[in-house]
């Protein structure tokens, strides 16, 4: 071998070399197509570049939250207006009502002495008993030969309850009439209770006592008649109120 061919032995290995190397790299590292590129910036450019783009992020944050918080402002801030106006509203028409029922104050008094003095009339008369009627039905029950030649009331009050007996076939009562009772022929006093029964707020009968006179033939009978709340008048007992059941029988009749 010569020193010519020495030479070219090595040129030719470094080109098969060449020839070889690119096919045993990876085709990722390979841009088919591509324009070439350089980065040439450092790195701080680049980090500044970042810090830019958050800082400009975080102002568009603050931003929005302000506006949020001035939206909220302002709709709070209407809201208390409007309620503000209302409530203006709401005390004007007070005033006006205020105003119009002292327009009617006198009125409202004499409502007021009405339902005063019809109270005081329901409590007053409460207790009462027509006297006069249940005496003249208690003298028609007497015996024909029979006269009252006394009598004597004791009822209840509007400020006091009656007194109960004790007695405990004796049921409760509101008033009771002691009779004196006058006849020329021995009275048939089982007779006379059971009609005595027949008037109104009949509670019970007592007879106390029954004598004769042998001088003047007449016979004495003392009794004790108990009253219950059914004798009571009522005349001031304040009417039901009507019902729809009566509303509708009332527009029937004037149909």
């Amino acid at each position: 071998m010569t020193a010519t061919e020495e030479r070219v032995e090595p040129k030719s290995s470094k080109k098969d070399k060449a020839a070889v190397a690119p096919k045993q790299r990876s085709g990722s590292d390979i841009a088919i197509g591509g324009v070439p590129r350089v980065d040439l910036l450092p790195a701080e450019v680049r980090s500044e570049r970042t810090s830019k783009r958050l800082h400009r992020r975080i102002a568009v944050g603050v931003v929005l939250l302000a506006v949020l918080v001035v939206i909220g402002i302002a709709a709070s801030t209407l809201a208390a207006i409007t309620s503000a106006a209302n409530l203006a509203i709401e005390q004007q028409r007070t005033n006006d009502l205020l105003l119009e029922q002292q327009k009617y104050s006198e009125i409202r008094q004499v409502q007021q002495q009405t339902t005063a003095l019809t109270d005081a009339q329901r409590i007053g008369a409460w207790t009462e008993i027509d006297w006069k009627d249940y005496l003249q039905a208690l003298t028609a029950t007497l015996p024909a030969t029979a006269v009252i030649t006394d009598v004597s009331v004791d009822s209840a009050s509007p400020l006091a309850e009656y007194t109960q007996a004790t007695a405990p076939l004796q049921g409760p009562k509101v008033a009771s009439v002691a009779l004196s009772v006058t006849s020329t022929e021995l009275p048939s006093v089982p007779d006379w209770i059971d009609r005595l029964a027949t008037l109104p707020g009949f509670a019970d009968a007592v007879p106390s006592a029954i004598t004769g006179d042998a001088t003047t033939g007449q016979y004495q009978v003392s009794v004790v008649i108990h009253v219950n709340k059914d004798a009571f008048r009522s005349r001031f007992k304040p009417e039901p109120a009507a019902t729809d059941s009566d509303a509708t029988a009332t527009t029937g009749d004037s149909e």
